[in-house]
């Protein structure tokens, strides 16, 4: 299944032409806060929405977010985010192969992508919105940025977010700092191996923690803190290739959609003059990419990457880790450890710029999106869906918090589940700019 979807369903391609759902839905979103400006609303459950409604008009033609069946729609996906977070005692019972492809595994083949899809989307849009909050000098600035780039346009298309550098380095930020996924998808080890002191036997079950990762003061300078600015002018992605930085995994498990969701992301976050925006506006906007990255650092949406197995014995940093062992790994420790990155903790687009390091899985301080053969599948899908939303929400609006609040004073608190969201709705004030 993971091999039809990087081939078939989300390779570069197939998600461009995916690009007229991703714009109309930006566009009906932007209606939407349009006629609610200048009232307090939930920007949580509007984001949900928006990507609800994308997964579904690109599997089933038509969208689900409105009335009694869009609400059950809803429900069933929080519930099964909050069932992927917690272990399976009988789970061992699924890994002894000769599964048959019958109806209710096709069913929950397809659960599995809009959670995946849906649910780790609207999550970095949603940390995203937070931390430009609680930095109103790196909201400005992107403001600068989007409104700058295409001007006298009617709407922002996709084409115009490739000059966007600042939003692709908040993109990479805020993967960096909040990975949907904290805790990847697993992995098993193929032979025992001794890593840093750790034995890992063969077939260890091995989870990798892209949020720690995000925040290692060992890979990060002030991993902490929000800096856009690091991943400018830096060759660091979120292609997996990079183990510091892998939201979307790394490597065959990695997640196959990062280009679906990249597209949405940048696409809701650009340009002046225009009424909407439109994915061509998306490639100047090198900070609203820095924003992305800086956000994937600190809040990745799936924490605990997929588990892996050990395929040998391995010792690893003192740990004896046996063959078959299952392996989590922590993204969202990644992205806030000190020896990864400079002030972790803090949220700084800025160190995204001019530099090499992206989420394709290659460098391992920033993994969001997983790597190797187990990274993330969508990471296309992912980053269109990522530029475009944010691009468009900063393009069209000034936002505040309701009552005077300061973004200082903003409740960061984080829920549980396989995917990380705000813990409480994000409650915000829309005033059209133009």
């Amino acid at each position: 299944m993971r091999s039809i979807c990087v081939l078939q369903l989300l390779n570069t391609k197939r998600v461009h032409s995916f690009r007229r759902v991703r714009e109309e839905e930006t566009i009906a979103l932007l209606e939407k806060i349009e006629n609610r400006s200048s009232s307090p609303m939930d920007l949580s459950e509007m984001l949900a929405s928006l990507t609800n409604d994308v997964i579904c008009r690109v599997t089933f033609g038509r969208k689900y977010s409105e009335g009694e069946r869009g609400k059950k729609f809803k429900e069933l996906l929080e519930e099964f985010g909050a069932l992927l977070g917690v272990f399976n005692k009988d789970s061992s019972s699924s890994m002894d192969g000769g599964a048959s492809l019958d109806r209710d595994n096709l069913k929950a083949i397809i659960l599995d992508m809009f959670a995946a899809g849906a649910d780790t989307t609207y999550t970095v849009l949603e940390w995203a919105m937070t931390e430009l909050l609680r930095h109103p000098t790196i909201m400005k600035k992107l403001q600068e940025e989007v409104r700058g780039i295409a001007p006298k346009k009617t709407n922002l298309s996709e084409d115009d977010l490739e000059q966007m550098h600042y939003l692709k380095a908040i993109i990479k930020e805020t993967l960096q700092l909040h990975p949907p996924v904290p805790l990847l998808i697993s992995r098993e080890s193929t032979k025992h191996v001794k890593l840093q002191g750790y034995d890992i036997p063969t077939e260890t079950r091995v989870f990798i923690n892209a949020w720690t990762i995000g925040r290692d003061p060992l890979s990060w300078k002030e991993p902490e803190e929000f800096r856009p600015e690091r991943f400018l002018n830096s060759f660091i992605d979120f292609n997996g290739q990079i183990f510091q930085f892998i939201p979307f995994g790394a490597g065959r498990r990695g997640c196959p959609g990062i280009v679906f969701a990249i597209a949405n992301l940048e696409l809701v976050g650009i340009a002046p003059k225009k009424a909407n925006l439109s994915e061509d506006d998306l490639e100047q906007m090198h900070y609203l990419k820095a924003i992305i990255k800086e956000t994937l650092q600190l809040h990745p949406p799936v924490p605990l990457l997929i588990s892996r197995e050990s395929t040998k014995h391995v010792k690893l940093q003192g740990y004896d880790i046996p063959t078959e062992t299952r392996v989590f790994i922590n993204a969202w420790t990644i992205g806030r450890d000190p020896l990864s990155w400079k002030e972790p903790e803090e949220f700084r687009p800025e160190r995204f710029l001019n530099s090499f390091i992206d989420y394709n899985g290659q460098n391992f301080q920033f993994i969001p999106f997983g790597a190797g053969r187990r990274g993330c599948p969508g990471i296309v899908f992912a980053t269109a869906n990522l530029e475009l939303v944010l691009a468009s929400l900063v393009h069209k609006f000034d936002w505040a918090l309701p009552g005077g609040v300061t973004g200082d004073n903003m409740d960061l608190a984080e829920s549980s589940g396989i995917t990380i969201h705000r813990k409480f709705p994000l409650i915000l004030v829309a005033t059209p700019c133009f």
